[in-house]
């Protein structure tokens, strides 16, 4: 039996990866692909063991899911989602960015963030590296 041939998704998004690759994964690792789809904001910011405890497996099969949707490791598909989500950044967290960054961690700023974060479900400290403070 022949395999079939798949796409290099080696430049394309995390969902268009998952995508390519889910038929090809073990059970458990389509699990873990599903879960960094479905949940982009979250994987940027938590390690591998968290992951593995969200979906229940180990950090091991999280970093091998990693490299299986064609990624170095668990840092690079991180790296490309904390940038995804820098590019999707809204007019109001552009805003609280500016209002922080002309002295640092001004109350204004952070507390533009910090409203944005919680509105959107974000973590604090997430929401404030996103805004630049």
């Amino acid at each position: 039996m022949r395999a079939t041939p798949v796409a290099d998704t080696t430049e394309a998004p995390l969902a268009d990866r998952v995508a390519a690759r889910l038929a090809e994964l073990s059970p458990t690792e389509r699990r873990v692909a599903s879960f960094l789809a479905e949940h982009p904001e979250e994987v940027a910011f938590i390690s591998a063991a968290e992951i593995a405890a969200q979906v229940g497996t180990s950090d091991a099969t999280v970093v091998r899911t990693v490299q299986s949707l064609g990624y170095a490791g668990l840092p690079e598909l991180k790296r490309e989602l904390v940038n995804a989500l820098k590019t999707r950044a809204t007019p109001a967290l552009r805003l609280g960015r500016s209002l922080g960054a002309p002295h640092g961690r001004q109350a204004v700023g952070v507390g533009i963030a910090l409203a944005l974060g919680a509105a959107i479900g974000l973590y604090p400290q997430p929401i404030l590296s996103l805004a630049g403070l």
